[in-house]
């Protein structure tokens, strides 16, 4: 028996477990690996080709023969289990699969490793073209005739999923000609997961999730209507940064369905914050509706180029229902400059806040 099993359970007859890279070749690499292509186990185990695997040592003995019978039993078993494990998933190394299914709540980079390989958007987004700004070089971007314009949206708090009227914010505008189309959380507190989705035209929209997701795609056409959205994926309610960049030759942005309550709630629900630098001279422009509250808010705008802040204008809206004719000031090129809307009253019906910004 010992003579049989250490001849018949060698090594060289095993089957080994479907092949995987190493870990260093596994290093920044969200691909799951499969099993083989058909299913099955790299190779089929020999321990049925050996010659003699079941004649007797001895004619006539028959409880050589039932050793046999049972060796060829238990090599049917450990192929049949070799069969199973090969047609499931590889988890990582020394862990099981389940370990590759990130479960909700779960930190970006988790997330995202739901995504096909190299798109950096969730499973069935349509959008083929767009990768993270984390690798532009990655994105064809065709030649830019429009210069590009940048504004970021500042302290934006996104809608829990546990609110029974949650709203994405949304964010609406033109581009100009060919060029790339950015749209990037840049900052959030607490570091949580931020849902970001980007569409041009008619096109359905691409999705990408994490703490920081970000989406970077080609403008093509002579003039395209894109549409940016932002929402928490949790209970949570984070407050992120946005920032777009567009080529356009006449930067206006929109922005629906966001926050302007009143106190005793945050400043990142009472107020829209946007910041920008110019290209040119030229007029900002600013209109505002909130219905269906009437409240009193205050819309300042401020020079942030230098290290300390000079406010430029601020003006009081006392029992308003929005900013309506729009906003002008005159601006000076190649500077930032900082726009925020605050609403100074108590808190009461929610305002469904829309807004256009536009610049030079």
């Amino acid at each position: 028996m010992d003579d049989l099993a250490a001849g018949e359970l060698s090594p060289e007859g095993q089957t080994p477990a479907p092949g995987r890279p190493d870990a260093a070749g596994e290093a920044g690499s969200d691909a799951i690996p499969g099993a083989n292509p058909d299913g099955r186990s790299a190779r089929v185990p020999r321990l049925l080709h050996r010659p003699g695997w079941l004649n007797s040592r001895r004619p006539g003995d028959s409880r050589r023969v039932r050793l046999g019978a049972t060796a060829l039993g238990l090599s049917l078993v450990l192929i049949l289990g070799f069969k199973g494990a090969a047609s499931q998933p590889n988890g990582p190394a020394g862990g099981s699969s389940s370990s590759q299914r990130p479960s909700a709540g779960q930190s970006g980079a988790a997330m995202a490793s739901r995504a096909p390989a190299g798109t950096g958007l969730e499973s069935g987004s349509p959008l083929a073209d767009a990768s993270p700004s984390a690798e532009p070089s990655e994105v064809p971007i065709p030649t830019q005739t429009s210069p590009t314009a940048t504004i970021t949206f500042n302290d934006l708090m996104l809608d829990s999923v546990l609110d029974a009227t949650a709203a994405a914010r949304t964010f609406s505008f033109i581009s100009d000609g060919p060029g790339a189309v950015s749209a990037q959380i840049v900052a959030t507190s607490p570091l949580d997961s931020t849902k970001l989705c980007v569409t041009a035209d008619d096109k359905p929209a691409g999705c990408v999730s994490g703490a920081t997701p970000s989406l970077r795609l080609a403008a093509t056409a002579a003039h395209s209507h894109w549409v940016v959205t932002l929402s928490s994926v949790n209970e949570s309610s984070p407050t992120v940064d946005l920032a777009i960049g567009w080529p356009t030759n006449h930067p206006s942005i929109t922005l629906t369905h966001g926050r302007l309550a009143g106190y005793p709630n945050p400043d990142s629900l009472r107020s829209m914050t946007a910041t920008f630098v110019t290209r040119a001279a030229g007029q900002l422009g600013i209109e505002a509706s909130w219905p269906p509250a009437v409240l009193d808010a205050t819309l300042t705008v401020a020079d942030v180029s230098a290290a300390q802040p000079a406010v430029l204008a601020s003006i009081a809206y006392s029992g308003r229902s929005g900013i309506s004719p729009a906003y002008s000031l005159a601006l000076q090129p190649a500077k930032a400059y900082r726009v925020v809307l605050f609403n100074e009253s108590p808190d009461g019906v929610r305002p469904n806040l829309a807004a256009t910004i536009s610049f030079p």
